[in-house]
């Protein structure tokens, strides 16, 4: 691959390039350089990882720790409310049993029955439901009468005492606190009302007793290590791994703060239950972090080593990296100072990168030599039509001078026709020359074809007529001269050279919707079946094609001229110009 193109842009052809480099110089800024990148790359990986290594600690060590707790303990609420749900549901199922046992309905109402008899059928039917439940261990219920009928272990105390106000006619109602059976087994109270809903009959209250040992359950599996989760009423324990700790008033231990700082995560979940109760039940979570934390220690020991690793690593991929890379850089300035001083050489990169942006250099230089070139081509054009544009022109003065003698001479001898033909010329050149300026008017531009247009009716009277239609807000914009004028002149020396009268040409100008100026100048000539802004055997309209080279010159590609005609159908011409306010 040759080492950059030559970049030729000065008029003599010689390069721009002159100058010379010192070998040992050059080497010291490359050292340089390769030192400067060294430093720079083992700061930024160095930066990088002590960063990854501090986010990491501290992430782990709080945002993880922190939502794993917070998920985990929600987690633990959410299975302990559904667990006691669970077995409030159990407890309606068996009450509801019980209420539509039509026989419990019939040893209740049988009056024929003796008491023992009745007792003994009751004892039989609640027998056979406690048998078939184990949540439940014992059974009381107590009639409306003040009878009373107990199965299991039940407990006869004070509990019916202040319960009254507690029962629903729809919802499991539970005692504020357990009581203690004879060999110091806990339960919870639960009570419902006894109601036959087909005979609208209260049989009276039953009370169901659920060992404490079932709410343990629903938490107990929760715990791990010295964690800790129980279950309590207000401010009063009713579940609890040590059961010394049940119906007693719950405090905040002092083992959950230290001097270390916080060691549990003490968190209070009110618990949504389908019962009622006089005291809102609530779970409580200790969540020890001595567990959580060995795991983080763990993470944060190999998240160290994994940076370490990368440090020794990333330093002696910058020194071979680093060491390469000068390597690639010396190569390409030993090219490019070869190439300065005139002999040729190839580039051997090494490295991708350099070979790319040796390729990327020469296609630059590829791109600036046809800038130049296409540059140069476009002054070229540009200067041809100035100079095709100036052939047209003769020396103003000489010409108003004449001109206007000649009208004066006419005026005294009352040639009115020969004066005002003359008036018309000079206005059309004055126009036309317009003090060497380019731009004019465009009211300046319809005063110029309507001068050409008169000196014409008046060689051929009745041949052709002309009409205008310019937007108002058209008139004082500018526009590059002598535009409209060659158009209207091939119209009437080629559209209208074998009539003798009815020739109509109309002129329209306004703002399109791109905000360009449109101009449209259509005749009813005989048209044509060729390209006028070609050349051929055909076409030979140079000033047409001059108008539309001054037009792109002037505004750029998708300015110029259109043409459309065909043979008998006349000729229309859209020019688009730039809108440029006076």
């Amino acid at each position: 691959m040759k080492l950059f193109k030559i970049l030729d842009i000065s008029q003599d052809g010689s390069s721009c390039l002159k100058r010379s480099v010192k070998g040992d110089a050059s080497s010291r800024r490359l050292r340089t350089v390769a030192n400067k990148l060294i430093s720079l790359m083992l700061v930024f990986l160095l930066g990088s990882c002590i960063a990854a290594y501090l986010t990491a600690v501290i992430f782990a060590k709080n945002s993880v720790a922190n939502v794993y707790t917070e998920h985990y303990l929600s987690g633990i609420y959410s299975n302990i409310e559904g667990y006691i749900n669970n077995y409030i549901y159990q407890l309606n199922m068996f009450s509801t049993a019980l209420s539509s046992d039509s026989a419990l309905y019939n040893a209740l109402k049988n009056e024929k029955l003796s008491p023992g008899d009745r007792e003994s059928q009751i004892y039989e039917i609640l027998n056979g439901y406690l048998e078939t439940d184990m949540l439940i261990s014992g059974v009381q219920m107590i009639m409306a009468s003040g009878e009373s009928f107990a199965v299991g272990t039940t407990i006869i105390n004070d509990i019916n005492e202040g319960t009254s106000e507690l029962i629903s006619p729809t919802k499991i109602a539970v005692f504020e606190r357990t009581v203690t059976d004879d060999a110091g087994e806990r339960y919870l109270v639960f009570i419902n009302r006894i109601y036959n809903f087909h005979q609208g009959y209260n049989l009276g209250h039953l009370y169901m007793y659920v060992r404490e040992s079932f709410i343990e359950s629903a938490y107990s599996g929760a715990a791990e290590g010295d964690s800790v989760f129980f279950i309590m009423a207000d401010d009063t324990v009713l579940s609890h791994p040590d059961k010394n700790q049940i119906d007693k008033s719950f405090y905040l231990p002092e083992y959950v703060l230290s001097d270390r700082g916080r060691e549990y995560s003490f968190q209070m979940r009110d618990l949504q239950l389908n019962m009622e109760s006089r005291a809102q039940w609530k779970a409580i979570g200790f969540l020890s972090y001595k567990k959580l934390y060995k795991a983080v220690e763990m993470l944060q020991t190999q998240t160290a080593l994994i940076v370490v690793m990368l440090i020794v690593i990333s330093v002696l991929v910058v020194f071979v990296l680093s060491r390469s890379l000068v390597m690639s850089m010396s190569q390409l300035q030993y090219c490019m100072d070869s190439f300065i001083m005139g002999s040729e050489s190839s580039a051997l990169s090494g490295f991708r990168e350099i070979a790319a942006l040796e390729n990327s250099f020469n296609r630059m230089v590829t791109a600036i030599n046809d800038l130049i070139r296409k540059n140069n081509e476009e002054k070229e054009k540009q200067r041809t039509a100035e100079l095709k544009a100036l052939q047209a022109q003769i020396n103003p003065h000489f010409i108003y001078n004449a001109l206007d003698a000649i009208q004066w001479h006419a005026k005294m001898r009352k040639q009115l026709y020969i004066a005002d033909m003359i008036y018309e010329l000079a206005s059309f050149f004055r126009i036309g020359l317009h003090k060497g300026e380019n731009m004019i008017k465009v009211s300046e531009e319809i005063r110029h074809v309507e001068s050409y247009v008169k000196i014409e009716q008046m060689r051929f009277p009745d041949m052709f007529e002309i009409s205008y239609k310019i937007q108002d807000d058209v008139l004082e914009m500018l526009m590059p001269k002598i535009i409209l004028q060659p158009l209207v002149e091939n119209a009437i020396k080629h559209g209208f050279e074998d009539i003798e009268h009815g020739g109509m040409i109309s002129i329209t100008g306004y703002c399109d919707e791109n905000g360009d100026i449109f101009f449209e100048v259509e005749d009813n000539g005989k048209g044509m079946d060729f390209d006028p802004l070609i050349l051929n055997a055909k076409s030979q309209s140079y000033g047409v094609i001059n108008v539309h080279e001054r037009l792109v010159l002037a505004y750029g590609d998708g300015y110029g001229l259109t043409f459309r005609s065909a043979p008998g159908e006349g000729v229309w011409v859209g020019i688009r110009l730039k809108e440029q306010k006076g």
